[in-house]
């Protein structure tokens, strides 16, 4: 699988973020979106602990233009300390 959406979850001074983007293979993102697209809506981080519930549009609505509307599969990848430069 080539080009695919991510989301990514940041935290700094322990406050979260969601950020959104695209890898190109199997590894941390190629690209951070300037305009991340998909909404928190719930997001918290306490104890080391972080949880979310993310929604994102099917439509065409990331900078690469990609409908999500077919995608029958996610994937879903945990890491717990990962130092990832953002691009």
């Amino acid at each position: 699988m080539t080009n695919l959406e991510v989301i990514v979850f940041e935290v700094k001074n322990n406050k979260p973020i969601v950020l959104t983007g695209q890898t190109t293979a199997h590894g941390p993102p190629t690209t951070i979106d300037s305009i991340t697209n998909s909404k928190a809506e719930t997001l918290s981080y306490k104890n080391g602990i972080l949880m979310a519930t993310v929604t994102r549009p099917l439509s065409l609505i990331s900078p690469r233009n990609n409908n999500l509307s077919g995608c029958s599969q996610w994937n879903v990848s945990w890491r717990k300390s990962v130092a990832w430069a953002r691009l």
